[in-house]
């Protein structure tokens, strides 16, 4: 996130040193301090940490401005929108191009006035990450303009077309009983590798190459060995149907949970069934899981310990949006 030159006053174990950076104090120009005064927000020294906030929070258009004449990391203004407190600063980082959707997802709720107008111009990032008008529709201090737009968009932009009934189109997606058998001739002729099934004969990579329609039929009368292969399927479809039709266990849910190989649209089932978003191992996993979708990562964020919560803030595997949250929510808490 910081160049070899900041990256030193990273490592300067003086702390005195470090808190001129947290202040501002310097010369450095724009696009070498502001990313250095991000990254000791995260700082162990909760002084140093505090003033670098403070710092970022009144931070002038200026500096902004600069930072982002330069080719400046995307994660940089995807940390910075959710510090910066000038309105007029956080419009010009929401303005910015390369801003990640998921850094605009959380910070959508508690957008200031100001700036939600220039959220509403991002159609790019509302059509790619359409939670986040979901997202800003919860902010207490939505503008009545805005709330109004809001619905226009959902109305123009967001109309989902007409699609087949759920019978017709489950009829079409499923093979008939000469494809399955056709399919899993074809398929034992392929490598075998991964673990063997004792149900249908296939290994789990013999099992991938079977067509969706067939390993869609197969999760009506699969046993446990064969749901297990389809839950971690590429396709969507094929894991959901899997997932909805096993009996799974606590102990499978979690591993389901830990896994990241399944797809998200799993982890999301998981994340939204009360059955196991009651149980704190499963949260945790979930929110640990980069391949958890952010909106459920973040409802499931407050249920943390302060432990959890601080490791979490320093986990670079995560999404910036989820580490963002539980960031503060540790703040929050550690006053």
């Amino acid at each position: 996130m910081v160049d070899s030159l900041t990256a030193s006053v990273l490592k300067d174990r003086n702390p005195r040193r470090r808190l001129l950076a947290a202040q501002g104090a310097l010369p450095l120009a724009p696009e070498q301090l502001l990313p250095l005064q991000l990254e000791l927000t995260s700082d162990d020294d909760p002084e140093i940490a505090e003033t670098a906030r403070r710092s970022l929070e009144t931070v002038g258009a200026p500096a902004i401005a600069a930072l982002l004449a330069t080719d400046v990391d995307p994660e940089v203004v995807g940390g910075l929108v959710h510090v910066v407190k000038t309105p007029a600063c956080v419009a010009e980082l929401i303005r910015y191009p390369a801003i990640p959707a998921d850094a605009l997802l959380e910070l959508a709720p508690r957008l200031p006035v100001e700036a939600q107008e220039a959220l509403l111009l991002r159609q790019d990032l509302l059509l790619k990450q359409p939670a986040i008008l979901d997202a800003l529709e919860l902010n207490p201090r939505l503008d009545s303009v805005v709330r109004r737009r809001l619905g226009e968009y959902r109305e123009y932009f967001f109309a989902k077309s007409l699609q087949p009934t759920a019978e017709r189109q489950e009829a079409a997606d499923h093979a008939t009983d000469e494809e399955v058998e056709v399919a899993l001739a074809e398929a034992l002729r392929a490598p075998p590798e991964g673990e063997h099934d004792p149900e249908t004969g296939l290994t789990e990579s013999q099992i991938r190459t079977l067509p969706v329609g067939v390993k869609l039929r197969l999760c009506f009368t699969a046993k446990p060995s064969t749901r297990w292969i389809l839950l971690r399927d590429s396709n969507p479809k094929v894991a959901l149907s899997a997932y909805q039709r096993s009996p799974l266990t606590g102990g499978e849910i979690e591993l389901l949970a830990n896994s990241r190989s399944v797809v998200p649209e799993i982890l999301e089932g998981i994340a939204t069934d009360r059955r196991w978003s009651r149980k704190y191992q499963v949260v945790h996993s979930l929110v640990k899981n980069p391949r958890t979708p952010i909106a459920n990562a973040i409802q499931l964020i407050p249920r943390l310990a302060m432990r959890d919560l601080r490791n979490l803030s320093k986990d670079r595997n995560i999404p910036d949006a989820v580490r963002t949250r539980a960031e503060a929510l540790y703040r929050m808490r550690y006053r």
